[in-house]
């Protein structure tokens, strides 16, 4: 028997959103198997109006800009399109263009192979949906066009066939900050670390004036319960770090905390029990300020 199966989607034209100043699409989804991915492709139509329009979508300028999956109120995917794209480029080792993302629900190894039993259960709710910001035309266009004809989004599911047996749910919420001081700036409580669940990395984006950099922090370091130190790395050395652990350097501005890179549950940093982790604090020094934080927690939960 195959371990996967695909589902193809009704294609949804995005004109509308586009030439109306753009807005947010609202896709059902189906709730009848185990999901291991949502594939999203946008195929560009025709511009119209302008002077020699031409579109300007880039992996810096995705025609969709943040991806949501939500099942019921419970929501499991959340993060900008730039996020998503440096997270396929990492797993995947695909070139983020702007055009297709790859949303995982389930977990992977830093070698691409999925981790059974970290499938979405579509199942288990009952209203699945998924939301695509799109952004207003003249964003990703150039020569003041006033129109687009026959853009197109194509969505296939990846679903798992076989009984992965315990399921766990893993979310991927993004958080941001302004690290507002030159020099040593204080997150307590993290915004990136929260005390509810076991945590297999977080990705961050460090970014000024909307220009993404390596050379905007020093260090990160952080502490549990004020007294032990979890982590204290400097900028360079986790870059380092994260190069060897995914063979592949991380764009500029991009940094890595990883946990667990294979399967070994061990590895998850427990941030459960809020009796016992009664404070997560983050020192971020930074070369300059202000700064902006993005970041994606990749996060196991002990119940759906």
């Amino acid at each position: 028997m195959p371990t996967h199966a695909t589902y193809k989607y009704p294609a949804v034209n995005i004109d509308q959103l586009l030439n109306q100043g753009g807005g947010v699409l609202t896709i059902p989804l189906q709730r009848n198997a185990l999901i291991s991915k949502y594939r999203i492709v946008v195929v560009l139509g025709s511009l119209s109006g302008g002077s020699s329009p031409s579109w300007t979508v880039s992996a810096s300028n995705p025609i969709i800009q943040n991806v949501q999956v939500v099942a019921d109120n419970n929501t499991i995917i959340q993060m900008d399109t730039d996020m998503l794209q440096e997270l396929n480029k990492l797993f995947e080792h695909t070139q983020p263009n702007g055009l297709i993302f790859d949303i995982p629900m389930a977990d992977y190894t830093v070698d691409n192979i999925e981790i059974p039993g970290t499938e979405f259960p579509s199942y288990a709710y009952i209203n699945n949906n998924l939301l695509l910001k799109i952004p207003p035309l003249s964003q990703v266009t150039s020569g003041s066009p006033t129109a687009s004809s026959g853009t197109t989004v194509y969505l296939v599911e990846e679903q798992y066939l076989k009984n992965p047996g315990a399921l766990v749910m893993v979310k991927k919420i993004q958080n941001v900050a302004t690290l507002g001081i030159t020099g040593d700036n204080y997150l307590v409580p993290s915004p990136f670390l929260t005390v509810d669940g076991l945590y297999k990395m977080v990705l961050y984006q460090f970014s000024q004036n909307g220009q993404l950099s390596d050379n905007l922090v020093n260090y990160i370091k952080t502490e549990l319960n004020g007294n032990i130190t979890l982590s204290d790395e400097y900028y360079s050395s986790l870059k380092a770090k994260d190069q060897s652990i995914f063979r592949q350097p991380l764009d500029p501005g991009y940094v890595a905390d990883v946990y667990m890179p294979h399967v070994d549950v061990r590895d998850l940093l427990p941030l459960l029990n809020p009796n016992e982790i009664t404070s997560v604090k983050q020192v971020f020094n930074t070369t300059t300020s202000p700064v902006q934080v993005k970041a994606v927690k990749i996060e196991y939960m002990l119940n759906w």
